[in-house]
């Protein structure tokens, strides 16, 4: 049976949306992205290196969304919708339409696939679709008919999945419950949010999006189904929930370290220089960057714990795990000389390439690291992702060439240290990962599969077409081999 993918209807509207996330600009609050992905290397990593001092803005597609929905005319299909903020509903109704397909996965390809744990929530254009890692299951639950859907975030515990909306005339926060079908939204006044994170119980969900006010970032959270409370407000900002506790840390306006909850904010004394998101270790622990390197700041008082390294500023990842922090090492005249791994028990430093890093993600086992690399800075525009093993301190894979999709660079890449305390791109097993762009001309969602002892891999299978895509955190999956509908 063919696998299927996103109406014309649908690949039409994000094409446009891609137009207008480069053409429409907000001077307070929009970052001005100016690079493409083509430029030349040394431009590309000033512009990374330099994403914290322009994330003021931190504006993701949503806010061109909300003028595109401005413009689009109610769909003639019959389509049955529900207001937002009413509460659990059923998902929208949609009348069949003519659908292209996908050309069928190699057979191999296919039975590896097939094995893999989990769903991805796909973001294709105005809407946000489910789909199997080997693309069977699929189905649109949010977004389309009006409604710009974007920003999937799965839950910490991966059974629910949230994503942010946006009409002509209201916006909210979503809630899907892929088990039940169930669906609770909390309406928005003025600007949508244009980034979400659950806390580590499931329970809230923090989110980001323009003040209303005009005075930068404002930082809140809400309770699914629930009203909008405001904790923070500051630009640039990010910020990491703490474990299993309702406060997050968070580093705000270019110098301020806080802790931050619904009832105050403090303040830490603590001099910082450039970064972007302190990033938890432990229950008591966070990491952050302070003038003399990276340091481990310890809530229960204890002295923390310094790994020094030389000025400039700091861009870094703390695993899953807790026992390793990636960071680009600074540099004299402030290029990074390459991507390294400390040890956070010892302190041991192992070199992952001294090759140009524009990004990297953890595995949830904490032993694989994923980093984007160019394959050549000349007018193909094409990136290589590298996947680096802790264990054996080696290169143990690497994905065919392929450019990335105009979503990922111009609102990931930039904020990848911020995304990566709240998204995945690996499978929960570490076996595989998921990620959006174009080879040889074809576009869509590819998954990259690790060979095993016990299954060969795959270097790339496209299962859906779409600009971005999350694994869920959870290992469970509808029943296989329905077509996709998106």
């Amino acid at each position: 049976m063919p696998r299927t993918s996103v109406t014309s209807e649908v690949v039409a509207a994000g094409t446009r949306l891609c137009d207008l996330r480069w053409r429409i600009r907000h001077p307070d609050h929009r970052i001005e992205v100016e690079w493409l992905y083509g430029f030349y290397v040394r431009r590309l990593l000033i512009i990374l290196l330099s994403f914290v001092m322009v994330a003021a803005a931190c504006s993701l597609p949503l806010t061109e969304a909300q003028q595109q929905a401005d413009e689009e005319q109610q769909s003639d299909d019959a389509t049955t919708t529900t207001e937002l903020g009413e509460g659990p509903t059923p998902p929208t109704t949609r009348t069949p339409r003519p659908i292209p397909t996908l050309p069928p996965l190699d057979p191999d390809d296919e039975e590896v696939l097939t094995q893999l744990p989990g769903q991805l929530a796909v973001g294709a254009g105005p809407i946000v679709a489910l789909v199997n890692p080997d693309g069977s299951s699929g189905r649109v639950v949010g977004g389309g008919d009006g409604v710009i859907a974007t920003q999937p975030t799965w839950s910490t515990e991966g059974a629910l999945l949230a994503w942010s909306e946006a009409t002509p005339n209201a916006s909210a926060i979503t809630v899907f419950d892929p088990a039940s079908e169930g669906i609770l939204s909390s309406p928005i006044d003025g600007p949508p949010a244009f980034y979400l994170q659950w806390n580590t119980s499931d329970q809230m969900i923090a989110y980001l999006r323009n003040d209303p006010t005009g005075s930068g970032v404002e930082a809140g959270a809400v309770r699914p189904g629930g009203e909008l409370e405001v904790y923070d407000r500051g630009a640039p900002h990010f910020f990491s929930w703490a474990p299993e506790r309702d406060f997050w840390v968070s580093f705000a306006d270019g110098a301020r370290l806080s802790l931050v909850s619904i009832e105050e904010v403090v303040v830490l004394d603590d001099p910082t220089r450039d970064f972007s998101t302190p990033q938890w270790v432990d229950d008591d622990r966070f990491v952050y960057a302070s003038p003399a390197g990276l340091e481990v700041f310890d809530l229960t008082g204890a002295t923390p714990q310094l790994f020094a390294l030389p000025p400039g500023q700091l861009i870094f990842t703390v695993n899953p795990t807790g026992t390793h922090i990636a960071y680009l090492e600074p540099a004299a005249g402030g290029q990074p000389t390459g991507l390294r791994i400390v040890e956070i028990a010892t302190g041991n430093i192992a070199a992952v390439t001294d090759e140009p890093v524009v990004m990297w993600e953890w595995a949830p086992d904490g032993t694989r690291l994923v980093w984007t690399g160019l394959d050549r800075a000349d007018a193909a525009n094409l990136a290589q992702l590298h996947v680096w093993s802790v264990d054996s301190a080696s290169e143990i894979s690497v994905t065919p060439s392929f450019r990335p999709s105009q979503l990922t660079i111009s609102s990931y890449m930039p904020f990848f240290t911020q995304y990566s305390v709240s998204h995945t791109t690996w499978a929960p097993d570490s076996s595989a990962f998921v990620f959006a762009g174009s080879i040889l001309g074809d576009s869509g969602i590819w998954i990259h599969a690790l060979p095993t002892e016990e299954r060969a891999g795959v270097e790339a299978g496209r299962i859906a077409v779409g600009d971005v895509a999350f694994w869920s955190p959870n290992e469970a999956q509808p029943e296989a081999g329905a077509p996709s509908p998106f």
